[in-house]
């Protein structure tokens, strides 16, 4: 297996694999859309909401907000306040620069972010709660928006977009290494179960 780079940014990776089936190739991209951990906001308490977007939407959203990333395993949770009162006779917007998390490691990519629309006395207050997982889990933990492949005669070119919380190079990495390890786990069980058979 070859692999080159064709193109790549901080958020975009373009590179061609020789020497692998179409059916590899697509349980790499499985991989780097399903299995690659990453951290998203999971459960949202409210103490108050007066305004427009009912609680769920408004949780929804913060859900599908991009986090940075982290492999320590020391940390298991992190928390997010938020607390705003309108003042502004006009809407104001409230954006992800106002989650205010409790450590520096775990926090919004993106600090301008639309969380919701609120005028004069309307107010949102609440505490969101982030943790690690897998797009096998739900779409809000995968690390790429987008992820596919073509096949050229018997080079195989990818296309990988992240999201920001982890680079594409990272992802690719560890999308290998996964793949990697299932392969030897996969012939590993293969050659027990012949050797039983005899």
């Amino acid at each position: 297996m070859k692999i080159e780079i064709i193109e790549k940014s901080d958020k975009f990776i373009k590179f061609s694999i020789y020497g692998i089936n179409s059916s590899l190739a697509n349980s790499l991209r499985r991989i780097m859309i399903s299995e690659i951990e990453t951290w998203a906001i999971d459960k949202v308490r409210f103490e108050s909401n007066t305004t427009v977007l009912d609680s769920d939407i408004i949780a929804h959203r913060l859900g599908l907000v991009p986090l940075t990333n982290s492999d320590d395993t020391n940390i298991t949770q992190v928390t997010f306040d938020f607390n705003k009162v309108a003042h502004d006779s006009y809407v104001e917007t409230w954006y992800t620069n106002s989650l205010v998390p409790n450590n520096d490691i775990i926090k919004p990519i993106f600090p301008n972010i639309a969380i919701v629309k609120a005028t004069r006395g309307q107010q949102l207050k609440f505490k969101a709660f982030a943790k690690r997982g897998k797009g096998l889990q739900h779409s809000k933990w995968s690390p790429v928006s987008s992820c596919y492949f073509k096949q050229s005669n018997d080079i195989i070119i990818f296309n990988v977009e992240t999201i920001g919380s982890l680079s594409p190079s990272e992802i690719v990495q560890k999308a290998i290494k996964l793949l990697s390890y299932k392969l030897q786990n996969c012939l590993s069980k293969a050659s027990i179960k012949r050797n039983e058979s005899y």
